[in-house]
């Protein structure tokens, strides 16, 4: 089974990917073929704009599926989910339009994210949306965010808790608090000695921090 389920995984989101494309398609084909130049150019950009859509919609749901799976099927699977969800979120014209600008607070909520306060986003990737809370002022850059990890024990999908800077190259994995100013270069980890602050206010903060104390590597 173990072998057999990422195959199955990836068949079926192949399958999802090439659906995915034929709503825009086939309005840019009936715009192309039944409208004068200026209402083709408009078709078109809201064919992409749908697509950007379809793609957006595609990437929550299979985010859903993979963080309401069994933990045996988590790990599966894992592969195959971060693989698509790349592909469909992260390379998004829409992600790349928004980061750097206070729109973006707007889309990782709208994606299932926690943020209370300002939160400013220059990074590589984010995955689990619905694992990740942003507290006070906090600025991410050219770092990634993800509500998972794997090591020799298996499949860790657990809450990321950021609070201050990540400068480029951290990595914040499931079960962590990022707090203060953190890299260049560094992998916060969610096992080890709490790094306790009195500035965290937030009663999801408070709780996160009791549940998953940090380690900076």
């Amino acid at each position: 089974m173990d072998l057999i389920l990422p195959e199955v995984t990836q068949i079926l989101l192949a399958l999802v990917l090439f659906a995915s494309l034929i709503p825009s398609y086939e309005l840019g084909l009936a715009v192309m073929n039944n409208a004068t130049t200026g209402v083709a150019v408009f078709g078109l950009l809201v064919a992409v704009l749908l697509q950007l859509f379809v793609w957006l919609l595609s990437s929550r749901v299979f985010e859903s599926i993979q963080l309401n799976l069994p933990s045996g099927a988590q790990q599966s699977t894992i592969g195959a989910y971060v693989t698509n969800v790349w592909f469909f979120r992260v390379q998004n014209l829409v992600e790349l339009l928004l980061a750097g600008t206070p729109m973006f607070t707007h889309y990782v909520r709208i994606m299932g994210a926690e943020v209370n306060g300002d939160f400013w986003y220059f990074g590589n990737a984010i995955y689990e949306y619905n694992k990740l809370h942003i507290h006070g002022s906090t600025i991410v850059d050219s770092s990634s965010l993800n509500g998972h990890y794997m090591d020799g024990n298996g499949l860790t999908i657990d809450d990321t808790c950021i609070f201050g800077v990540l400068h480029p190259g951290c990595f914040a994995v499931a079960g962590s608090i990022a707090s203060g100013e953190n890299g260049p270069w560094k992998v916060i980890l969610g096992n080890g000695c709490a790094q306790a602050s009195a500035d965290f206010g937030s009663a999801t903060a408070s709780k996160c921090m009791e549940q998953h104390p940090v380690v900076v590597v």
